[in-house]
């Protein structure tokens, strides 16, 4: 019989955007217009982050609100807090490794 006792840790899930930015608010008044306007991105670019990986505005979000951004999104993040790769970069990389083939058996 297996006794050792049910694993009482439940799975990370990402913080529900209205959590994200209530706490951009109180950490100073941020808001994702403001993150656009200091850090150069277009003014609604940033909103981008709540639906879709975009791991450098995850970082700056993190920093501003003092936690991780693997502790903001863990769906996105492997277990040593690295960004998980994109299925989009995934197919960039192919892509670019397909085309480079070519060329390569071109010459």
């Amino acid at each position: 019989m297996d006794r050792t006792p049910p694993s009482t840790q439940q799975p990370r899930t990402d913080w529900h955007p209205a959590d994200i930015k209530a706490a951009l608010a109180k950490a100073g008044g941020y808001t994702f217009a403001r993150i656009a306007r200091e850090h150069g991105y277009v003014s609604n670019a940033p909103n981008s982050v709540l639906h879709k990986p975009w791991s450098h505005v995850e970082r700056i979000i993190a920093g501003i609100i003092g936690v991780q951004a693997a502790d903001i999104w863990p769906s996105r993040y492997d277990h040593r807090g690295r960004p998980l790769k994109s299925r989009s970069s995934r197919m960039r990389t192919q892509d670019s490794r397909i085309t480079n083939r070519g060329a390569a058996g071109n010459g």
